[in-house]
């Protein structure tokens, strides 16, 4: 339902739109009160605005993947001993929950680093094909 898709990924395409209409440098806009390029995404930007929404959707889904349809955090409760592992290696401030931002860096750290173990760790923690 495009609704529900919508709704579902609305937060992905709003940082999408203020992060690519952050690319170029900001102007006043002629004519108006307050508004600046900032505010909309210009020509140059657009082609940016469609990577960011590709990749934040993609990061978003796989949130949700191992979310297990929860409210925006993933617990220990969500999925089998298996998943357990690879919780804790993502589970940054050890606090029992993750958040967007310990998975995010725990994918940039292994993609960065060439960490051959933490990238198969999450690819099998996310059921991804090598």
């Amino acid at each position: 339902d495009a609704d529900q898709l919508w709704h579902e990924f609305r937060p992905c395409y709003i940082r999408a739109f203020k992060d690519a209409a952050d690319v170029m440098t900001d102007v006043r806009v002629a004519g108006t009160a307050s508004a600046t390029t900032d505010d909309y995404i210009q020509k140059g930007e657009f082609r940016v605005a469609c990577a960011y929404l590709i990749v934040y959707a993609a990061m978003y889904d796989a949130f949700s993947t191992i979310d297990g349809g929860g409210g925006g955090v993933f617990d220990n409760v969500d999925h089998a001993e298996a998943a357990r592992q690879l919780f804790n290696v993502i589970d940054r401030d050890s606090d029992g929950k993750l958040t967007r931002a310990e998975i995010i860096r725990t994918i940039r750290d292994a993609s960065r680093s060439n960490d051959l173990e933490l990238t198969r760790q999450l690819k099998e923690g996310l059921g991804l094909p090598d």
